[in-house]
């Protein structure tokens, strides 16, 4: 019986397999309804106890349905830019979620001193540090960038409750 309340966990409600976290939270508290109902003298010992058993591993696959394409996204992000005034950044934070990954509070907490990004000028060859310090010149304004690898540290985030 507790074999099959243990299997039970992994499943949820409409038959898929669940989160690791969810299988390990209801295990635990499982547990500890058993020790309490052993704690009151109801059962002699916690049957948890005499079962050998783990969690099965829950695959690590994407679904592809559900996230967007590289092609959908830069058409999302040319949509976002159209908004005005703060579609740079809103363009920013969306895809700092998409490129590098980031969780929306990591993203919200980044500032331009966390950023080390690079590039060079296609119209005239020079190469930059620090995009963000380029200055059109007397010969070129800088139009056409072509972006390399750069680096975002993290260095904390601002996560926020709203009141919703």
């Amino acid at each position: 019986m507790v074999r099959r309340v243990l299997d039970s966990h992994c499943v949820r409600l409409d038959g898929k397999p669940a989160v690791a976290s969810t299988v390990q939270r209801k295990r635990a508290t499982f547990y500890n309804a058993l020790g309490y109902a052993v704690e009151l003298e109801l059962i002699d010992s916690n049957p948890v106890d005499r079962v050998q058993w783990t969690a099965p591993e829950v695959a690590q696959s994407i679904d592809r349905r559900v996230v967007a394409s590289p092609a959908q996204v830069a058409a999302l992000l040319e949509a976002v830019k159209s908004l005005g005034k703060r579609a740079n950044k809103v363009t920013a934070f969306f895809g700092c979620l998409y490129y590098a990954g980031m969780r929306p509070s990591e993203a919200a907490d980044l500032r331009r001193d966390d950023c080390d990004l690079s590039g060079r000028c296609l119209d005239c060859g020079n190469d930059f540090d620090d995009l963000a310090a380029v200055k059109p010149s007397r010969s070129c304004d800088h139009h056409k960038i072509e972006y390399r690898w750069g680096r975002l540290v993290l260095a904390g985030t601002s996560p926020r409750a709203g009141s919703h």
